[in-house]
């Protein structure tokens, strides 16, 4: 049995139904895509990258290091 065909989401209606949800999607090409869950790997590099930016960017008046998931 295949999957039932949905009808192609535009970029607005995406994103309004994107802040209601509780998990990760992702917009590719009018349709919704779980995101997956990140590694320990992954996870380790983006906060050492983070954490230098941020090093860097102290007394800079304005400017933060900040991950991908701040809403």
């Amino acid at each position: 049995m295949s999957a039932p065909l949905t009808k192609p989401m535009a970029l607005d209606e995406f994103l309004e139904w994107e802040r209601r949800q509780e998990l990760r999607y992702e917009f590719d090409g009018g349709q919704i895509v779980a995101m997956t869950g990140g590694t320990l790997n992954h996870s380790t590099i983006a906060t050492n990258i983070v954490s230098s930016l941020g090093r860097r960017l102290n007394g800079h008046v304005g400017c933060i290091a900040a991950t991908s998931s701040c809403s």
